[in-house]
């Protein structure tokens, strides 16, 4: 019986392939993680934390040409727990003030939002310019350096990353 020449030669490279395939993806595989082993992962997250702390541990205050520590002009910040745009009021008739006619939710809690945040995943915080909003960011971030918060903080300064011309991923890298 005639075999085709191209038919033998897949069927042939087949044969090889089959061979050697197992052994280069296993090689593969230990060269990779080998390589991820010896990257020392602890070593560059301690880097990364004590550059965050030294980068964002102080700022200036107004008029101020010094930089101060964070923590020494950080007070503690209360938020409402839940959003408050659901809420509905309307003018009482007998006394003239504000009373709740509806609308969810029905009593809004404020809170320490160092509290909020260690009970919940994800948190929005809003609010007025100089409300504090980015301090209160920079002390998260020192507080998950410092260990006292379980997470690994990846503080992204808007100004810092716009004026830097990279794409998030990459600023974010270097």
């Amino acid at each position: 019986m005639a075999t085709d020449p191209l038919t033998a030669a897949v069927a042939v490279g087949a044969a090889l392939w089959d061979g050697i395939a197992g052994s280069i993806a296993e090689k593969g595989v230990d060269a990779a993680q080998a390589k991820w082993r010896r990257f020392g992962w602890k070593k560059s997250e301690e880097k990364y934390k004590k550059r965050l702390i030294d980068l964002y541990s102080t700022t200036k205050l107004l008029g101020n040409p010094k930089s101060i520590q964070l923590n020494k002009v950080y007070t503690d910040v209360y938020a409402l727990d839940q959003i408050t745009a659901y809420r509905r009021l309307k003018i009482d008739e007998k006394t003239g003030g504000l009373q709740e006619s509806s609308g969810l939710p029905p009593k809004v809690v404020r809170k320490p939002l160092l509290e909020i945040v260690r009970d919940r995943n994800r948190v929005y915080v809003l609010g007025k310019p100089g409300a504090g909003k980015s301090t209160f960011l920079k002390i998260l971030c020192l507080l998950c350096c410092k260990g006292e918060i379980p997470r690994s903080p990846i503080f992204v300064s808007l100004k810092e990353w716009h004026d830097s011309g990279l794409t998030l991923e990459t600023f974010i890298v270097d």
